[in-house]
């Protein structure tokens, strides 16, 4: 460790860190062949500054005085001179040293992760001319590392275009196409589209991190304008904008987005009367009972067979359902003992209730639907956004198997260019080259169903006959075999699913593969609906299920007609018909 004073003609004195950063201002004694401020490395110490000359310094390079800014902590000191050179004051080698120090970093280390974001994106901004000089406490601080990744990612013109896309998706959710702009507060909700996207982000991150070797960016960054700021000028063009200030503008666009064509051809589509080939009918509407199961459900938290006081679940569904409140009696609860179990605790007035049985499983499973199908509206929006920009050779590696079965749905409704060999591609990604399971590609591919896989399969081959790869075909229908029933803590399909399964199945290019692959999605069917009728819902009228059951029936008997099936299988499904 050395230290060094030198004495200025007017009799003052400068330190090492002041001198060396005058110098490389000034430019003085700049070797000519090196890269720049590499010459000024060798007037700094070794060690580290202390805080009152972390402090002095800071103030050097915003041209100000220690006593005006004797309110501002280290790092906000920091964050302005890297701020600074942005708007071209000197960065100098001393700063960078200083900016980075042990003093900074013990005050930023003791900060939130958003209360300590600026200063990171302050350092990103001037990493690529700086780097040399940022001390490795910040240039490998996980942190900072997940920062710098994530804006790699997003530019990556092939690897970030889904990010991009899904980013501006939540925007278009959140945001008019007024070409107004739009403050960050009423942007950055948790509880909205942005806060969706930000939790897919980290479970993109979290599936990735291996390979990028990053942890997931922290919850609170949602909220801090300059982090989210950093990240999504990336992603936008013209019409939209966002600017570090004044938020997010997004203007009308020449001729409507990919989504809105697709919602005004489904419009059109509705008022023409035309209907899909399946044939399918809206959604039952659900009974009391079953509204009641999904309510008690709702309130059993984490453990769906819990009790619940029998008072609260009658305040919550009069509240919800308010044409219910005569209805809901203990003898009409007594009375659905095939749903419900009714238990005293502690005292006469203490009446509590939980679900049992085939309710309890339907009921999940209708949740689990519910769910699934909010997922995979967001789903189909970025891929609406992403599908005019790819091909079967620039297919990002990234993309995940959600994002696979989402394009290969959305290619499905023609109506939008097929590129060349993009299906099959699609869907032998999905199932890695047939190297996948069943039970892989069934929970990889969720919330997409593989009765949905299927039916887009049967659409696509219908607008152009595709070579379908065999083995990715024998995969989906093994999967849609296994969704028939629960698979660990994913709930049975939905009936109206399970039905699709068949009716796909019945046709090309699967109707070849049920014989040839030994499928099992056949023998499934036949046990789920002996399962049905053994439960005794279906057919009540207490359920909501008797159509998609009728249907499902009907998919199967013709299978068990028409299809090439192996005799054993041809006769375990007769057998499932009484």
């Amino acid at each position: 460790e050395w230290r060094l004073q030198v004495l200025l003609p007017n009799g003052a004195q400068m330190d090492a860190w002041a001198y060396a950063h005058f110098c490389e201002a000034h430019g003085i004694g700049a070797a000519p062949m090196t890269r720049p401020g590499e010459a000024f490395q060798y007037l700094l110490p070794p060690a580290d500054p202390d805080a009152q000359t972390v402090r002095r310094m800071l103030c050097l390079g915003l041209n100000t005085t220690e006593e005006a800014m004797a309110k501002e902590s280290l790092v906000d000191l920091a964050t302005q001179v890297l701020i600074a050179h942005l708007n071209g004051r000197p960065l100098t080698a001393a700063l960078v040293r200083v900016a980075t120090s042990v003093s900074v970093h013990a005050e930023h280390a003791s900060m939130k992760p958003d209360r300590g974001a600026a200063f990171l994106c302050a350092l990103r901004d001037v990493f690529h001319v700086a780097s040399a000089n940022v001390a490795q406490r910040f240039s490998q601080a996980p942190q900072f590392k997940t920062l710098l990744v994530l804006g790699t990612t997003l530019a990556d013109p092939r690897e970030g275009l889904y990010l991009r896309a899904r980013a501006l998706s939540a925007l278009r959710d959140t945001v008019k196409e007024d070409d107004a702009w739009h403050s960050w507060d009423s942007v950055l909700k948790p509880e909205g589209p942005m806060g969706t996207f930000w939790k897919d982000l980290r479970a993109w991150v979290s599936d990735k991190k291996m390979g990028l070797g990053i942890a997931p960016p922290p919850t609170e960054w949602l909220t801090v304008p300059v982090v989210m700021y950093s990240l999504l000028r990336v992603c936008l063009a013209h019409p939209a904008a966002c600017d570090a200030t004044h938020g997010i503008r997004i203007g009308p666009t020449p001729g409507g987005t990919a989504r809105q064509q697709a919602a005004e051809a489904a419009d059109a589509a509705a008022a023409s009367g035309a209907t899909t080939e399946e044939g399918q009918d809206d959604k039952e509407k659900l009974t009391l009972l079953e509204q009641v199961e999904e309510i008690l459900l709702s309130l059993s938290g984490t453990d769906p067979q819990s009790y619940v006081q029998l008072e609260v679940l009658n305040q919550e569904t009069q509240r919800r359902i308010p044409s219910s409140a005569d209805q809901l009696t203990r003898k009409w609860y007594e009375e659905q003992n095939g749903s419900f179990e009714l238990k005293r605790f502690h005292g006469a007035e203490d009446l509590r209730v939980r679900l049992i049985g085939a309710p309890l499983a339907r009921a999940s499973s209708r949740s689990y639907e519910r769910v699934a199908e909010e997922q995979r509206t967001r789903e189909r929006n970025v891929a609406m956004e992403v599908l005019p920009k790819i091909t079967a050779e620039n297919l990002p590696r990234s993309i995940r198997s959600p994002e696979l079965a989402a394009l290969l749905c959305v290619l499905s409704k023609g109506q939008t260019r097929i590129a060349d060999d993009l299906p099959n591609t699609l869907l032998r990604r999905l199932c890695r080259r047939g190297d996948a399971t069943a039970k892989e590609v069934l929970q990889e591919a969720a919330p997409f169903p593989p009765a949905m896989l299927m039916q887009a399969v049967v659409a696509l081959d219908k607008l152009r006959r595709e070579r379908w790869d065999k083995d990715s075909l024998d995969i989906v229908l093994q999967a849609a075999a296994l969704d028939m029933h629960a698979v660990e803590d994913r709930p049975r399909a939905a009936l109206p699913t399970a039905a699709a399964a068949l009716w796909a199945a019945a046709r090309k290019p699967f109707d070849e593969r049920l014989n040839a692959s030994r499928c099992l999605l056949v023998p499934s069917a036949a046990l789920r609906l002996q399962v049905e009728l053994a439960e005794e819902v279906a057919l009540s009228p207490e359920g909501s299920s008797f159509r998609p059951f009728a249907q499902m029936c009907a998919w199967l008997a013709h299978l068990v007609v028409t299809a090439s099936l192996p005799t054993e299988v041809r006769a375990g499904g007769v057998r499932a018909f009484p």
